[in-house]
């Protein structure tokens, strides 16, 4: 499995309890699903690989890999 780097500084208070993609650095789609958030990020970015995360509704963030 390949190592991803993944630095990012936003500010994600204003998605606490969402699902949110990243590509290149920047937040290309959010939502409650995850799958409908991959498949956004897909569509507006069909060469990239997107980082899905969720983001909890404390201080805890975690990553899902998809691909």
């Amino acid at each position: 499995m390949k190592k991803r780097r993944l630095f990012v500084a936003i500010d994600f208070s204003r998605y606490k309890g969402r699902y949110i993609a990243i590509v290149r650095r920047r937040i290309v789609a959010s939502g409650k699903d995850a799958e409908k958030v991959w498949l956004e990020a897909k569509r507006k970015h069909p060469d990239a690989n997107p980082e899905l995360l969720k983001v909890s509704k404390g201080e805890t963030l975690v990553l899902i890999i998809c691909g």
